[in-house]
């Protein structure tokens, strides 16, 4: 299985994940990234002070997919602590396409 590293966010304009940044492949929705994981297609991970953490979909209540890294004692997600990509004409090429 080939596996990705998740290098950024795009948030939108409730804080939420929308897309992230995959190494060599740029912007993805947080619903094809859910989709990938989930079908056992492909893994992601990302990275949080020199550790590898991986990456898991999941869905809240209403089915809408959301990403998070496996829970540890504290219940932080380590896509919280990737940058935050802000640069207005990115967004202006991503929003179209929610």
């Amino acid at each position: 299985m080939d596996v990705y590293e998740i290098e950024c966010v795009l948030t939108d304009e409730y804080g939420l994940v929308s897309h992230v940044g995959v190494k060599g492949y740029g912007m993805q929705s947080v619903s094809l990234i859910s989709h990938l994981i989930k079908e056992h297609i492909v893994c992601f991970f990302t990275y949080r002070n020199k550790t590898r953490i991986e990456v898991f979909a999941n869905f809240t209540t209403n089915e809408i997919p959301f990403l998070a890294t496996h829970p540890d004692e504290t219940n932080v997600n380590d896509l919280d602590f990737l940058p935050k990509i802000s640069t207005p004409l990115l967004k202006q090429l991503v929003e179209p396409l929610r």
